[in-house]
Order: structure tokens, then sequence, then C-alpha cells
């Protein structure tokens, strides 16, 4: 996901996007894409980190200003939040019980997670990493009690084991 700055040559008016606006639309109509500078700002994983920059960048540039750009109010109200009813939710989950995805949806799904090794775009920073890999080297070369080995014996009794690499 990404924010752009489409920004008009003849005006230098500029507009802060998930999506193209039908204000801009117009002028592109008018006087053409090639009177427009197209700019990427941003690449971002989550929706909630694409909204806080889109507002920062819509304050950074004032393209709500009409002198200034294209952006309106009406831009943050796109996906507006909604609170459901317990009736609704109770039959959105009716609705959905026992629904069965089709194969190549699953397969969609399947690619978009390759190599997504933290499904909410969580990236540890260096320092949480460091401290991670510094607490689970402190068990190296210690044995567990038989104690400890017959209850971890006993929790995972009946799960299913992962094939191993190259299996």
């Amino acid at each position: 996901m990404v924010i752009i700055k489409m920004t008009s040559k003849k005006s230098g008016k500029c507009c802060i996007g998930k999506m193209i606006l039908p204000a801009i639309v117009e002028d592109i109509k008018e006087n053409g894409i090639k009177s427009f500078t197209i700019e990427i700002l941003g690449s971002f994983r989550s929706l909630k980190h694409l909204n806080h920059a889109f507002k920062s960048f819509i304050d950074e540039y004032q393209s709500l200003d009409p002198e200034k750009g294209y952006n309106s109010e009406d831009d943050f109200r796109s996906s507006p939040k909604r609170e459901f009813t317990e009736e609704h939710r109770r039959k959105l989950s009716d609705a959905l019980k026992g629904r069965k995805l089709s194969e190549e949806h699953r397969a969609k799904i399947a690619e978009s997670l390759i190599g997504n090794k933290r499904p909410l775009g969580h990236v540890a920073s260096v320092e949480t990493r460091r401290r991670m890999r510094r607490h689970h080297v402190g068990f190296l070369g210690k044995k567990h009690k038989q104690s400890t080995k017959h209850r971890i014996s006993n929790r995972l009794t009946g799960r299913k084991r992962l094939p191993k690499k190259g299996e």
C-alpha cells in the first residue's frame, strides 16, 4: 500500500492520495497527465500505518487548503468505522459458518503469506532481537531434568509433528 503525491506543474497544487480523487481527475482531463509530477511518499504494510502517514502527509503539504491542494475532509471518510449490533454480529457469524473457500482462493491466500513470518506486519527492533537472542542462549549446554522431560512429553503427546526441512 502506497501513498502518492501528485503535483500540478501549472498551478502548483498537490494531492496526497491512496487513490485518485475526482477533483484532480478534472485537471488531468483538462491539462493532461504530463502536466503533473507523481512521486511515491511511502510504502506501508498495515492499513493503520498507511492511514496515519496519510494524515501526516496531508498536514505536511497543507493539501486541505484549496489554494495549495486538491484534498478535502471527505478523503478521511472513505472507510468509516462501523459499530455492529449484537444481532448483526450473530447474523454475520451464522452466514459465514461452514463456508468453504475455493481452491483458487486458498491458493491466493497461501501465496500472499509466503515469507511473511509476522502476519501482522510487526518487525522486532534490532535491540529486541538482540535481547531475545541473549535470553535463548542462556539454556545452551544445560539439560532438562527428567521430570521436566516427562511434562514436555505429556503435553506434546498426540500433536502432529511438522516435517523437517528437506522432507
